[in-house]
């Protein structure tokens, strides 16, 4: 398998037309969001991406989340997929790209398989699953994979036991990696095109083991090896400095995340629903999209007066 480096990504040849038709679409919403922050736009048509939260239960305690920092106070709890489908049956008209993700482990959710299903009944775009990968045998491997599921990512960060294992607390390195290599073998055993990608966030534990991490999973056949900066977490996390140069923000113009008990926040890096828009229970996602306090969050992003909202103001996306 040959592999082409863009950027932070290792991706091979086979799906490279994807990602060069995605990497498009990232850089025209980039510019985008520019544009509309330089002309104060306060209204957004629909969010090109929504995470939607299954659930926020995690079983590991990462270093670098807010989960492993004990950060996370909201209830925890499951969404309920009724909830779920009013989701999917409203954003299907614009066909946003949706991720099953946002501070658990979504394979976890004892309806993860139906949640895949049923947005890609309702012609969803692209539907992405983003794991841990500890508790997919493969009876879970073979129902994600008959369910059409467009893209799962793992997080593993590590590219050897000790250090694994000291980043993610409460994992087992070997039962994980073990379910990765098979999830990869019964994917081209059964024909399927679901992509793979696996991540390492780069820390001081790990920084000297990326090479050997990417050069692993590439053996391993996964389909892109992503290199991910740390991320901040609005500045509750120590993990990443703010930087000096302000440069905006561009979740506020195309992307939206939904907990697990129907709020609607405006980045997925507001881990504890910091900064309620609404829910989409009482509501509809295009109209909490276009009220008043995204009003509010897009004019203090786009006038450099981030520190309005606290979830913002110290955040390291808003910052180079």
């Amino acid at each position: 398998m040959t592999y082409l480096k863009i950027g932070d990504r290792y991706t091979n040849f086979e799906y490279l037309a994807d990602y060069i038709r995605f990497t498009l679409r990232i850089k025209l919403r980039n510019i985008k969001s520019s544009f509309y922050r330089h002309i104060g736009k306060r209204e957004i048509s629909h969010p090109m991406m929504i995470w939607i939260e299954p659930t926020n239960i995690c079983n590991l305690r990462c270093i670098m989340c807010p989960q492993g920092k004990d950060l996370v106070k909201r209830k925890k709890g499951h969404m309920d997929f009724n909830l779920y489908r009013k989701i999917i049956d409203e954003a299907c008209r614009w066909k946003p790209y949706i991720n099953l993700h946002h501070m658990g482990e979504s394979l976890l959710y004892p309806k993860i398989v139906d949640m895949i299903k049923y947005a890609k009944l309702k012609k969803c775009g692209p539907v992405k699953l983003t794991t841990n990968g500890t508790v997919l045998n493969e009876k879970l491997a073979l129902s994600i994979l008959d369910s059409g599921l467009d893209v799962i990512r793992f997080s593993f960060d590590g590219a050897t036991k000790k250090t694994y294992e000291k980043i993610r607390i409460g994992s087992d390195f070997d039962k994980t990696l073990g379910y990765i290599t098979d999830f990869i073998k019964l994917k081209k055993k059964l024909g399927k095109k679901t992509q793979i990608i696996v991540d390492i966030v780069v820390i001081d534990k790990n920084k000297d083991e990326v090479d050997l991490f990417v050069e692993k999973f590439k053996k391993l056949g996964v389909d892109t090896v992503h290199v991910k900066d740390p991320n901040n977490w609005g500045g509750y996390v120590d993990v990443a400095d703010k930087g000096k140069r302000y440069i905006g923000c561009r979740h506020p113009y195309h992307f939206s995340t939904i907990t697990w008990d129907g709020y609607v926040i405006p980045c997925c890096r507001d881990f504890d629903a910091m900064y309620k828009i609404g829910n989409i229970s009482e509501d509809k996602l295009i109209n909490i999209w276009n009220n008043k306090r995204m009003h509010f969050l897009r004019e203090a992003v786009a006038s450099k007066k981030s520190e309005r909202i606290n979830i913002c103001k110290n955040c390291s996306e808003l910052y180079k």
